[in-house]
């Protein structure tokens, strides 16, 4: 049985592309988008239009067939593949934004409150250095570039790998957000402590000068 070379106006291998990308690709962007609105709590918008854009396109392939002809077909098939690329990658970086936004505040609060502590004690229970923080902003800071790097190409391969990237950056980042609250809340501790054995000294040298006193007055 020869093998159709088109259905309904469309090139066969167009329809195969198209069902292979909504069969291996589609549900790796709808993974990313979940993970966007799990990590954010918000509607991933962008995402979905990005999804309502592609299939917008398979629309087109299936109604103007005829009119677009083989390259305007394959065309359609290049946009479709397009916007599923977006929706997958630029959820991962949406969600770094919000967590790179959430450590930039932490990282003020560090530097303002704990730093000077630590550097005036040299080691507090729970406090990460800052030299530690910064390997790690570096290290995110390395990886948003794969990932910013690989929307440059145009192969499903190099968008996975930046994809990687941001979603390891993003992963980076909520741990590094996680040990700045951990630093700040360990230095709070550290401090209320100090406060604490200073009241306590004080009150024991108050309690022994009046000891003290009381003493002479009797005798």
């Amino acid at each position: 049985m020869n093998r159709p070379k088109e259905i309904d106006g469309v090139d066969i291998e167009q329809l195969e592309r198209v069902f292979g990308l909504l069969r291996e690709k589609l549900p790796e962007v709808y993974k990313a988008n979940r993970y966007f609105e799990e990590k954010t709590g918000f509607h991933n918008e962008a995402g979905t239009n990005n999804i309502v854009d592609a299939l917008s396109h398979f629309g087109t392939l299936i109604e103007r067939a005829e009119e677009l002809g083989p390259e305007g077909q394959a065309e359609q098939v290049a946009h479709l593949e397009d916007h599923l690329r977006r929706s997958m990658m630029e959820a991962f970086e949406q969600t770094l934004k919000f967590s790179l936004s959430d450590a930039s505040e932490l990282w003020d609060i560090y530097l303002e409150e704990v730093y000077p502590l630590l550097a005036s004690a040299g080691e507090i229970p729970g406090v990460v250095s800052l030299e530690e923080l910064i390997a790690k902003r570096e290290q995110i800071g390395d990886l948003l570039e794969i990932g910013r790097q690989s929307k440059r190409e145009t192969s499903w391969e190099d968008w996975e790998e930046g994809t990687g990237a941001l979603a390891e950056a993003s992963e980076a980042a909520y741990a590094l957000c996680e040990d700045l609250t951990r630093s700040i809340q360990a230095a709070k501790f550290a401090r209320r402590s100090e406060r604490r054995r200073l009241w306590l000294v004080a009150a024991l040298a108050l309690a022994f000068a009046i000891g003290i006193l009381v003493g002479y007055l009797i005798h």
